[in-house]
C-alpha cells in the first residue's frame, strides 16, 4: 500500500470513528437534558471538520491517487460515512 493510500484509509476509518462517537455522545446527552446543549454544540462544531475530510478522501479516490483497488474497497466505507454524516445533520435540522 502506498503512502497516499494509507493516508486515505486512515482518514477514513478516523471519520468513521469520529461519526460513530458522535452519534453515541448525542445518544447519551439526549437522556441527560443537561449534557444536551454542550454536545449539540460539540457536534456541530465537528461538522465542518468531517464534511472536509470525507470531501478530500473522496477526491483522492476521484483523481486516481490510490490504486483502483483501494479506491473500490474506499467507495462503500465513504458511502457509509456520508450517509451517516446526512443522518447527523437531520438531527441538527429536527433540533
Amino acid at each position: 500500500m502506498s503512502g497516499a493510500e494509507a493516508i486515505v484509509v486512515v482518514q477514513l476509518i478516523d471519520a468513521c470513528i469520529g461519526i460513530t462517537k458522535t452519534i453515541l455522545d448525542i445518544g447519551r446527552a439526549i437522556h441527560d437534558a443537561r449534557g444536551l446543549p454542550p454536545q449539540l454544540r460539540a457536534l456541530y462544531e465537528h461538522l465542518p471538520i468531517i464534511e472536509e475530510l470525507l470531501e478530500k478522501a473522496r477526491e483522492t479516490c476521484e483523481e486516481g491517487k490510490v490504486t483502483r483497488d483501494a479506491g473500490k474497497s474506499a467507495e462503500p466505507i465513504l458511502k457509509q460515512c456520508e450517509q451517516a454524516l446526512g443522518e447527523l445533520r437531520d438531527i441538527f435540522r429536527k433540533a
